[in-house]
C-alpha cells in the first residue's frame, strides 16, 4: 500500500506515494532545494505519527530539530577546518545506533541522509555503494522509508554504480532562468502515472510546482 511521501506532485505520480519499504535517491544541482524536500518528507512523517531521523552532514542539529526527532550529527567531522577525514569508518558507531532506532520503530520511521557528497570525496565509489547497500538492507529489514540526497556534481561519475541500489532516483536540475528548477524521475521501480519533467520553484521555505508567469 502506498504511503504519501509528502511531496504532492510525487505522491500523485506514484499513485498515492511510495510503498514500505522504500529506498529513494535524490540527485540535484546546488540550490535546487534538496533540504526543503527533506524537511517536507519529514513533516509528512510526523503527521503520520512516525519517527523522523536524519544523518546530518552540512546542517547543524539545532537547525534540524524542528522537523526531525533524532539527529545523527556528522557535521563536525566534515568542517573545512577539521583534521578529521570524511571516512565511512567514522560512521560505524552511527550505523550501529541507527540500526537499533530502526528496529525499535519498525514500519514507523523515515530516515534522511542529508548529503552523501562528503562520503564520496574520501571513499571509493565501490565502498560508498557497499555503505548504501547496508542502509538499504536495514531499511528493508525494518520496513522503513529511507531517502538519500546528493549533489549531481559529486555523483555524476558514479551514478551508474549507485543508481541500481535505489528503488527510484529523482533528479533536481537548475535551469538558466532565475529560481527555476526541474524535477525528473531518472528511474523507478514504483508504479507511476505518466512521467515527465516538472518545473518548480523554492519560495519562502516551500516547494512550489506548476507555477505560471
Amino acid at each position: 500500500m502506498a504511503e504519501p511521501l509528502g511531496i504532492p506532485l510525487l505522491d500523485k505520480v506514484f499513485r498515492g506515494g511510495v510503498p514500505r519499504p522504500s529506498f529513494v535517491g535524490f540527485c540535484g544541482d546546488p540550490g535546487t532545494g534538496k533540504l526543503l524536500f527533506a524537511r517536507q518528507i519529514a513533516r509528512k512523517g510526523r503527521e503520520l505519527k512516525q519517527k523522523t531521523i536524519i544523518i546530518a552532514t552540512h546542517t547543524t542539529p539545532e537547525n534540524l530539530e524542528k522537523d526531525f526527532d533524532i539527529v545523527f550529527n556528522c557535521v563536525t567531522a566534515y568542517c573545512s577546518n577539521s583534521c578529521v577525514p570524511c571516512s565511512l569508518v567514522g560512521l560505524n558507531d552511527i550505523v550501529v545506533k541507527l540500526s537499533r532506532v530502526m528496529e525499535e520503530n519498525r514500519g514507523k520511521y523515515r530516515l534522511i541522509v542529508e548529503s552523501i557528497n562528503q562520503f564520496l570525496l574520501y571513499n571509493s565509489p565501490e565502498r560508498m555503494a557497499r555503505f548504501l547497500d547496508v542502509l538499504r538492507s536495514l531499511t528493508y529489514r525494518t520496513d522503513g522509508i529511507t531517502v538519500i540526497f546528493g549533489d549531481e556534481a559529486y555523483m555524476k561519475d558514479y551514478i551508474h554504480l549507485l543508481c541500481p541500489i535505489f528503488d527510484t532516483v529523482i533528479k533536481l536540475k537548475r535551469m538558466k532562468e532565475k529560481d527555476r528548477n526541474v524535477l525528473e524521475i531518472e528511474r523507478t521501480n514504483f508504479e507511476t502515472e505518466e512521467v515527465e519533467p516538472y518545473e518548480y520553484r523554492t519560495r519562502d521555505g516551500k516547494i512550489v510546482f506548476g507555477f505560471t508567469e
